[in-house]
């Protein structure tokens, strides 16, 4: 199963969860707190097909497998001293530094 998949099946299930609250929503007009309560799942489920559909964008392009799925990526140490902008490469030529100037000509 691929990322994308798992994110569309757990789309389908949250739908098919609050699909009942949704259609009992406009029979439940009179009672107010029942409505609420119906309100606060789905606009719960509403937020969380909206991070699901996030982790699809970020999914698209990632060949994921079960195993390397609950993985962590660390960053590897950059090598490269030139790259690492605590320690700047040192001039490459000598500069002369001009003569003390004298208070007197």
């Amino acid at each position: 199963m691929t990322c994308i998949d798992d994110k569309l099946m757990q789309m389908k299930e949250i739908n098919l969860a609050t699909q009942p609250r949704l259609l009992a929503f406009p029979q439940k007009k009179d009672n107010d707190l029942v409505m609420r309560q119906h309100f606060l799942v789905l606009q719960q489920a509403h937020n969380r097909v909206l991070e699901l559909a996030t982790e699809v964008d970020a999914c698209i392009g990632d060949v994921l497998d079960g195993v390397s799925a609950g993985r962590i990526k660390e960053e590897a140490p950059v090598s490269d001293p030139i790259a690492d902008p605590t320690r700047p490469p040192s001039p490459e030529r000598d500069i002369d530094r001009p003569a003390e100037a004298s208070p007197y000509r």
